[in-house]
Order: structure tokens, then sequence, then C-alpha cells
């Protein structure tokens, strides 16, 4: 997903407020006009008006539903159709406590504890991603769902039209190894790091932890827990032990390893010095040019 406006207008506007003041506004306008959105399959459904159009798209909620030529779709009440994932449904409808939402089929309202098990009947890693997504959004990250780099969600310090996003997010379930077997071997987590370096941002990963807790009701969610871990890669400059640099200046391709107990002093005066062909030559035409001098200067002698 990317940006979604267009224009220094539309920049100078998403800079008006800061993304918490924005998504105050659009948690007041849902309560004013008492939204109700709709069941379908694993969305969320909500026809907004011109000036709730206008907040979700600055608070990044929902993605407005386009025709074939990718224009969004406009009733004649001049309303837009927005879907949402399941995550940020319910965190409008649970946390923000700013949008009801209906059955698709015979509009009938679901309470929380309806639409928990709803949602998890569809994803069975609801708790733990919902979890996750809150604990960023209660942070005024704006989380959006990745489509790209094989994550669970990327996170940007504010609208994606003014700035790229700052973390790929992986989410792991502690004590759960069934439900995300992600980064649990050393050549994954290697790999998605050399991603994370190519795309220019950082890996968080989130690791949720039910306290023995289980997913039965949203209450239960207030006693799990987020850890946050940022991996970087290790850099062994900053690590070894300190030696001067003309001590020791080892190349990436020719470093014997060394017998337990030798040293990196010891190891390199221990060492044979190599001669190489270039260095014998030059010292021949030393010593050709010293013997040439030598004998000019004496001849020029005898003749004075």
């Amino acid at each position: 997903m990317g940006p979604r406006w267009k224009g220094k207008d539309a920049k100078a506007k998403a800079l008006a407020d800061p993304m918490s003041s924005i998504v105050l506004q659009l948690q007041s306008s849902l309560v004013q006009s008492d939204a109700q959105g709709f069941l379908c399959g694993c969305n969320v459904l909500l026809e907004a008006g011109p000036k709730q159009t206008d907040l979700l798209l600055r608070a990044c909620f929902g993605e407005p539903i386009k025709n074939l030529s990718g224009e969004p779709i406009i009733n004649k009440n001049n309303k837009h159709w927005f879907y949402f994932g399941m995550e940020e449904a319910f965190f409008l409808c649970n946390s923000l406590k700013c949008l009801k939402i209906l059955d698709g089929l015979d509009n009938c309202p679901k309470n929380d504890q309806e639409l928990f098990q709803y949602m998890k009947s569809k994803k069975t890693t609801f708790p733990d991603s919902y979890k996750a997504y809150s604990h960023l959004r209660l942070k005024n990250w704006v989380v959006m769902y990745d489509s790209n780099y094989c994550a669970d969600f990327v996170a940007y310090r504010h609208h994606p039209s003014l700035v790229h996003s700052e973390f790929v997010v992986i989410l792991l379930s502690e004590g759960d190894s069934e439900s995300n077997d992600r980064l649990r071997v050393w050549s994954d987590v290697r790999g998605t790091k050399r991603l994370c370096k190519v795309i220019k941002k950082a890996l968080l990963v989130l690791s949720v932890d039910k306290n023995g807790h289980d997913a039965t009701s949203p209450s239960c969610l207030e006693g799990y827990t987020v850890t946050e871990h940022t991996i970087s890669r290790w850099s062994p400059e900053q690590c070894h032990e300190d030696h001067p640099k003309d001590d020791w200046e080892p190349s990436s391709s020719s470093v014997p390893l060394m017998p337990s107990g030798t040293t990196l002093r010891s190891k390199v005066a221990l060492a044979p010095r190599q001669v190489s062909l270039d260095q014998i030559f030059k010292a021949l035409v030393i010593f050709f040019w010293t013997i040439v001098v030598f004998g000019f200067g004496f001849a020029l002698g005898k003749l004075l």
C-alpha cells in the first residue's frame, strides 16, 4: 500500500496535525455519525461521507474500493466505500469504540465477544496479530498490512505519502511454534536481515507472550505482553579486542586458524615473511643504478 495523496497540498494537509490528533478527529466523526461497518469474509466494509473519507485517508485506516480503472467507487450520495482488515476494524471497534460492525447477512450488530470469535475463526493467529497491531497503533505508529516483504506489517512514523516505512514488522508468538515458524533458524534470520538491508528498513520483531491467558475473549488480551526486538547486523569491528592497526591487518582470504593460546601478536611474529616478484625487481633496479652512479663518480674522480 503506497501513498494515497499526490501533490504539495496533500503533504501540507497531512503535516498540519500529528497522527494522534488525526485519529482523535476520526474517532469523534465516526462516533457522531454512528458509523456502521458490515462483515464481508475477512474484511469489514464501511460507507463513508466526504469528511470521513478525508479523515480515514489521513489516519491511514482502510482502503477505498476502486473500479477496474483504479478510481474510487462513489455512490449517488457522494459516499465512498472502504474496506478494512480485521485488525484495524477491531481496533476501531474495540479500542477506539467508534465503529459498530454488523453481520453482512442479516444486518445484526455483533458485540466485541462475537466479533472476536468470528475473526479468530477466520484467522487462527488473530489474537496475537491484533495485539501486535494495537501495540504499535497506540504508540501512534501508522501500521499497514505488508504485501511486498513477506512480513506481517510495515510501520511508518507518519503518513506514507510523506515518509518511507521505517520498520518491517514480524510477529512471533511465544510458546506457539506451530502458529508461526519464521525466524526459528539462523538462515531465516540472516536472509530476512539481508532483505531489510537491501530495502533500507529496520527489522522489528514483536514477541507476543500470552502469560498463560487463553484467547477466549477480548478481555484476555489485556494479560498479553509485547516485547520489541530490533535485529541489526553484528559488526566485529565494534566487538573484537582492540589492537594497533599496524600490528595486524589480516586479509579476508588468508588468515590461518590459530591454535588455542596463541595471541594475534605472536601469530604475526611467527608468520614467515613473503617477498613478491615486484619487490625483487625493484631491489635489482635500485642496485643497478647504484652501481652505475658509483662507477660514474669513480671515473670522474680519476679524470680530475
